[in-house]
């Protein structure tokens, strides 16, 4: 009786000590059980495997995903984030750190109680991932990434077991920014996974597309070189704009940074330095060339070669004459060439030619600012005609700072920059600036692209690279020897292989600062010592 006793207390003792692992272990599904044990899973998910989950353990499952414990509830700063009325104490720190990471849209109402559809679920996993069409393009992008099934339907209510599996699924997801890294990557870069248990998730590394040629773009970067980490969060300052080219050039070694001008005048940051930070933040990215913007001439031309040098770029503008020469002006080269994955791409720069009137008159008395269509036409058969030193180019770009809008509603562009889409022949993409606007589509069938300004949009072009290997079999003549006496010539064939490269068709879409910036992982901490600045 007394052992009984004995065995009783301790079967107590032990229940007390596993309580809540008892509990959720005789409720979670496989999946469930895969996350908890990488401490990917919350204990604020109160319904039955099969249960309907409600929205609000939907919010503390997406969170547990990210690494967040149930302790960020309570926590002052995110319970004052909550916007909503109704709710309750169990779910205020949970909703308002959501509400701050961009996954849950603010109203008056949440109604935590809910049951959620997967459809919703969807939507939150998808804005983690940093889609910003997570919202309108659901069905395809859950299905792309690998989330749900294609036969699935999506606008039935979610359980718990069904909620863990797409958990599971999203880290083999990719980031939607671009870089490839997968959500279980980020996971691991960021501390929250280690290499071995995203291993045992069965998460595969990110493929490096090594086929295609990529362009990232930013324009008007206006020496926003710190962060906004407060208020709309637009600006991803200078530390994350290196980190995040230099993580997408891990997975796209075929990677051209180019910038559209007016790159250093516009912050006290920067302007006291005349824009030291931002010729670092140009090197550390490896940008490869600029135009010319009407601001580049805000403190002096003369700084415009020093820039160049010391940020290891060449700024480009075939449209800028010297008055005493007549040519274009030295500080500048009219166009340059590059190849990449097989393909020659020549890059021709255009300045605005109302530049004198943006500018202060004495900085640009000694300069012609032509017409950029006609130096566009005339660099173009250049170009086309095979007189460049480095050969004939097979793709042209035009990176000028030049204005170009879009319509929000219609796609429709306009804007100065569209001439050159209009009356150039032979340009095969169109790189737009100074009007601060964001765009990408096509007038004339020719992309034309604009990166908003200040460092809150990434622009990316893709250059779909099409590449052949023919053989054909060649008659040689060899000799071999019949005897000692003469040498007779017989006749064999080789096989000569021949690789021909063409870009099938060129892409260009937007990045969004404000949803990309916080997934960047390899943020530039050298820009401390290389220009004595401190990030904000």
């Amino acid at each position: 009786m007394r052992m009984k006793k004995v065995l009783s207390i301790a079967l107590a003792g032990a229940l007390v000590c596993t309580g809540t692992a008892s509990v959720w272990a005789a409720n979670a599904s496989k999946q469930e059980l895969k996350l908890r044990e990488a401490k990917l899973f919350t204990d604020a998910v109160k319904t039955t495997e099969d249960g309907k989950l409600t929205k609000g353990e939907a919010v503390a499952m997406v969170l547990g995903a990210l690494g967040y414990k149930e302790d960020v509830n309570t926590k002052e700063d995110y319970v004052k984030l909550n916007p909503f009325t109704d709710a309750s104490d169990d779910y205020k720190g949970y909703l308002g750190l959501a509400c701050d990471l961009g996954f849950v849209q603010k109203a008056d109402k949440f109604y935590e109680k809910e049951a959620i559809t997967e459809r919703k679920l969807l939507e939150m996993v998808l804005k983690v991932l940093n889609y910003g069409t997570a919202y309108t393009d659901t069905d395809n992008l859950a299905v792309k990434q690998g989330l749900v099934d294609e036969s699935d339907y999506i606008d039935d209510t979610v359980t718990r077991a069904e909620a863990a599996t797409i958990i599971l699924n999203s880290l083999n997801a990719e980031l939607g920014d671009g870089t490839k890294t997968k959500f279980g990557e980020y996971l691991v870069k960021s501390g929250i996974l280690s290499e071995d248990k995203l291993a045992e998730l069965g998460v595969k590394a990110a493929l490096k597309d090594k086929e295609d040629i990529h362009i990232l773009y930013f324009n008007d970067f206006h020496g926003n070189i710190t962060e906004e980490v407060t208020g709309k969060k637009r600006n991803m300052g200078m530390a994350k704009m290196v980190g995040y080219v230099n993580e997408f050039k891990a997975t796209h070694p075929n990677t051209i940074v180019l910038s559209g001008g007016d790159n250093y005048q516009g912050t006290a940051d920067s302007n006291l330095t005349f824009g030291k930070p931002v010729t670092a933040m140009m090197k550390g990215m490896n940008t490869m060339a600029s135009a010319v913007g009407n601001h580049e001439f805000d403190w002096g031309y003369e700084k415009i070669k020093g820039w160049a040098k010391d940020g290891n770029f060449k700024y480009l503008a075939s449209n800028i004459y010297d008055r005493k020469t007549n040519k274009p002006v030295s500080w500048a080269n009219p166009y340059m060439i590059v190849k990449k994955a097989g393909i020659k791409i020549g890059i021709i720069g255009l300045a605005h030619p109302d530049t004198p009137s943006l500018a202060k008159a004495e900085y640009v008395e000694n300069f012609e600012f032509r017409d950029p269509v006609v130096a566009a036409n005339e660099w173009v058969k250049f170009l086309k005609d095979g007189k460049a030193k480095e050969g004939k180019p097979d793709v042209i770009i035009a990176l000028t700072h030049i204005d170009s809008d879009q319509n929000f509603d219609t796609k429709e562009i306009t804007g100065n920059a569209t001439r050159l889409a209009n009356e150039v022949k032979g340009l095969d993409l169109v790189l737009s600036a100074h009007s601060h606007r964001s765009v990408s589509g096509k007038v004339n069938n020719v992309p034309v692209l604009q990166a908003y300004c200040y460092g809150r949009a990434v622009g990316h072009v893709t250059l779909d690279v099409d590449k052949k290997v023919t053989s054909k079999k060649v008659k040689v003549k060899v000799k071999t020897k019949a005897d000692k006496k003469k040498a007779v010539k017989k006749s064999k064939y080789k096989i000569v292989k021949k690789t021909t490269y063409k870009v099938k068709d060129i892409a260009t879409e937007l990045y969004d600062a404000n949803t990309i910036k916080d997934k960047i992982i390899k943020v530039q901490r050298l820009m401390i010592s290389i220009t004595g600045f401190r990030q904000k």
